[in-house]
């Protein structure tokens, strides 16, 4: 296991683009004023979502972290994968 340290911390994030919608998703992890995970999902360079979550206080290794960031970043594809044409519309 290794400690978080804040320049390692600030280097992670994930980015897909979801084919056939020209949606772009991206996640990261925020630093200032606590870690947060924001994941934006742009349409064509435009940011059509924003979503932030606090990183629980027990997430104390950039393993732990990682699998955390990577597992909000992909609920995020597969909500969109499986709503389709229509979360689009519901934006």
């Amino acid at each position: 296991m290794s400690a978080l340290s804040l320049p390692e911390v600030k280097k992670i994030g994930f980015n897909n683009d979801v084919p056939g919608l020209n949606l772009h998703v991206q996640t990261e992890v925020l630093t200032r004023g606590g870690l947060s995970m924001r994941t934006t999902v742009l349409a064509g360079g435009v940011v059509k979502h924003v979503e932030i979550h606090p990183v629980p206080a027990d997430v104390s290794d950039m393993f732990a972290l990682i699998a955390l960031v990577r597992a909000q970043h992909q609920r995020c594809l597969d909500h969109i994968e499986g709503a389709g044409e229509s979360w689009l519309a519901s934006i």
